[in-house]
Formats: C-alpha cells, sequence, structure tokens
C-alpha cells in the first residue's frame, strides 16, 4: 500500500508513526505510477479528509463550492470570497494547479474530471474540463 497526502506520496518510514495527521486529503493507494518526474496512485482504494480541530465558534462550510460554467474550456469562475485560495487536482489527488482568487485559467488542463478545492481543502467541488 501506499500513501498520499494532498498529492504527494508520503514516505513508507513515515506511514505507520501518525497518531495525530496534518489536516488535509489522504489516498490509500495499491500501486503507484512515475510519469514526468510525478507519482501519482494507479488504483486508489480509500480517500479520507482530515478536518482541523475548530473551536466551538468556527464551522465547516458544507455546501460545496460554486464554480461556473461547469463544464469549462478556458476560465473558470469561483463564487468564493475575493482572496479564496483555490487548488485543482486530478482524481489521483495530485496538485495540477494553485492560486488565489475567484478567475482560474483551465485552458492548459486535459479534458476530463478535475477537483476543485477552497479553503485549504474545506471545501470541494467537481470540475468538468472539456
Amino acid at each position: 500500500m501506499y500513501w498520499f497526502y494532498n498529492g504527494k506520496q508520503i514516505r513508507a518510514d513515515k506511514q505507520n508513526q501518525w497518531s495525530h495527521p496534518d489536516t488535509g486529503w489522504y489516498h490509500v493507494c495499491t500501486g503507484i505510477k512515475k510519469r514526468m518526474g510525478q507519482v501519482g496512485c494507479i488504483q486508489c482504494v480509500e480517500s479520507f479528509y482530515v478536518a482541523p480541530k475548530l473551536a466551538s465558534t468556527q464551522q465547516l462550510r458544507r455546501s460545496p463550492p460554486h464554480i461556473y460554467p461547469n463544464p469549462a474550456s478556458d476560465v473558470l469562475y469561483i463564487d468564493a470570497a475575493e482572496h479564496a485560495s483555490w487548488t485543482i487536482t486530478n482524481l489521483q489527488g495530485l496538485n495540477l494547479a494553485t492560486g488565489v482568487g475567484n478567475v482560474v485559467n483551465v485552458s492548459g488542463l486535459s479534458a476530463g474530471i478535475y477537483m476543485v478545492f477552497l479553503d485549504n481543502h474545506i471545501q470541494k467541488a467537481i470540475l468538468i474540463k472539456e
């Protein structure tokens, strides 16, 4: 088994030592594939999100962020705070793009299905790229 944290492989000697994992997305894979210097998951058998500890006055936003148009071809708009941080990953969890703001240039992505994460992976939406 191989473990990934926010799209990056976790060293094997660290996988069994975590009693308090960091906030973020974790993926457990049965195999890995190296491509263009990047390591990715071949078959994901489990994915889960470790949420941050929240103070009593904080709440996680449960609804997915509104992104449009979806499917998108060149530009994606995110209905969020002006300085919202975002990350786009493939379905294997590999980070493909990150940034801040409401307008995202997706023209460089190949046609397919992607995940869009906002605010340090607290909110997510599915993006279809034409």
